[in-house]
């Protein structure tokens, strides 16, 4: 009938939406503005919005991610923001839009260690991923990445890696992102006991990130192999590799990635 028709495609989520919104975000990653609002307003002037209520919920997840990019910290303006994204995607009953504005919220609560609060707008974020295909689904890549960290950490192993293989998927990804997905891929594999498919990854992670000059994730990956022979028991190499994780990351001065390489190298002594 026409009604079920109208229906249909008032339900589907609209391509000119998701391009507006990703162009969008793309420029703001790309220039990371000191002036927000300056960029902001050249943007709109130079670029029609689909409509008013998708300008504000991109303009709200940009203005909520510069916000904590700025003072690097929870704070009230971008949890402000990402609620205010999140209420009008909602009014608008655009799934592919509460997912995108779910997962940008629940990483930024994850970033800050409020895992807890994080918890709703992941598992909205989750669902959601179930119902839309990959095309209908802003930055799906990076939505389908921020949502797998969620589910390393809570121990869902096998559905953050479902997650990483659709985000593999992606043909916009460039080195970089397909080194980080493929170490996050052996991160998976590791915690399901599954070593060979863990350090084929892992070993994909190194070449990609060689070819890419990225030093901190070939250090990041060349400590992941290390603890693949720890669990084989090949102490002496798992010392080797961790060792060379640990002098990469302290002359990057990157702390958090030299504390994860100092336990793991204590465990190997114990």
């Amino acid at each position: 009938s026409l009604v079920s028709g109208q229906l249909f495609f008032s339900d589907t989520p609209s391509s000119r939406d998701k391009k507006y919104c990703e162009e969008l975000y793309a420029a703001y990653k790309k220039d990371s503005p000191e002036k927000i609002q300056t960029f902001l307003t050249a943007y709109f002037a130079k670029y029609t919005a689909p409509s008013a209520n998708i300008q504000k919920i991109a303009s709200d997840i940009i203005l909520a991610d510069n916000a904590s990019k700025q003072q690097q910290k929870f704070n009230q303006y971008s949890t402000r923001y990402y609620t205010e994204a999140i209420k009008t995607a909602e009014n608008l009953k655009r799934d592919n839009l509460i997912l995108w504005c779910n997962t940008q919220h629940a990483f930024y609560l994850y970033t800050y260690r409020k895992h807890q609060e994080s918890f709703s707008y992941f598992m909205t974020a989750l669902e959601k991923t179930k119902t839309l295909t990959d095309r209908q689904i802003i930055n799906p890549a990076e939505t389908f990445k921020k949502i797998s960290y969620f589910l390393s950490t809570s121990g869902e192993y096998a559905e953050a890696e479902h997650l990483l293989l659709r985000a593999r998927k992606s043909n916009s990804l460039d080195h970089d992102e397909r080194a980080n997905i493929a170490d996050a891929l052996g991160i998976c594999y590791i915690s399901q006991q599954q070593f060979a498919k863990a350090e084929k990854y892992f070993n994909e992670a190194l070449l990609l990130s060689r070819k890419n000059g990225d030093l901190l994730r070939y250090a990041k990956s060349t400590g992941n192999i290390g603890i693949i022979r720890m669990h084989q028991k090949k102490y002496n190499e798992a010392i080797q590799l961790l060792q060379k994780d640990i002098e990469i990351s302290a002359r990057l001065n990157n702390p958090q990635n030299l504390m994860y390489a100092q336990t793991a190298i204590s465990d190997a002594f114990l």
